[in-house]
């Protein structure tokens, strides 16, 4: 009887045990890549937190969540619309606020309004060329970094011509940067940058970082 080798047949059997065990890695392989958990993207970052920051351009939350406003000279337009802003969008979150007797280091949010056209290097609104419709700025820090007091200036020349959805928009828009909210990519928030009919609210993210930190 002829036998033959034992090594071939070792090898046979090597052979068969490479294969299985690359069909084995290769099955886990395409599990892996299929049941691989998907990457969300992190959530838009929309408040600026208590940053130390003054100036024209920046955005600094403020100080309280009773915070008092001076409206200083405000036409009957612009102030009735802070009302409203402050009412039915600040008022429903935790802030509360309420108007100051007078203009002190205590005020917390000062509102004024003119015909502005150059204030803090800007090209304000004219019926031409556009132009910046309003500005909110942070005037003076506390050491913990937010803002003592801010100043919301609003332009007459647009103001007076807008539609009440675009003023209550637009106060809308500048009291959350007062409150530390910064510019949107989302359409159902008024913090979205750049449009004619904003909308009349911030959303509900930024109503929670309003609520998480006030």
């Amino acid at each position: 009887m002829t036998h033959s080798s034992p090594l071939p047949t070792r090898r046979r059997v090597l052979h068969r045990r490479a294969l299985a065990m690359l069909s084995i890695v290769a099955a886990v392989a395409a599990a892996l890549v299929v049941f691989a958990p998907v990457t969300t993207p992190s959530a838009e970052a929309v408040f600026s937190g208590s940053n130390g920051k003054t100036g024209c351009s920046a955005v600094n939350m403020g100080h309280t969540r009773y915070p008092k406003f001076w409206y200083s000279g405000l036409t009957s337009r612009v102030a009735s619309h802070t009302d409203y802003a402050r009412t039915y969008i600040v008022n429903t979150s935790d802030i509360s606020s309420s108007k100051d007797s007078s203009l002190d280091a205590n005020t917390n949010v000062v509102m004024a309004d003119g015909a502005y056209t150059s204030t803090c290097g800007f090209d304000w609104y004219n019926e031409v060329d556009g132009g910046t419709l309003a500005l909110t700025t942070c005037d003076t820090v506390y050491s913990s970094g937010d803002c003592r007091q801010h100043t919301v200036r609003i332009s007459t020349t647009y103001f007076d011509g807008a539609t009440t959805t675009q003023a209550r928009g637009l106060l809308c828009h500048e009291l959350g940067h007062a409150f530390g909210l910064m510019h949107a990519s989302s359409s159902g928030t008024c913090m979205k940058y750049g449009v004619t009919n904003p909308a009349q609210d911030w959303d509900s993210s930024e109503m929670s970082q309003i609520n998480a930190n006030y």
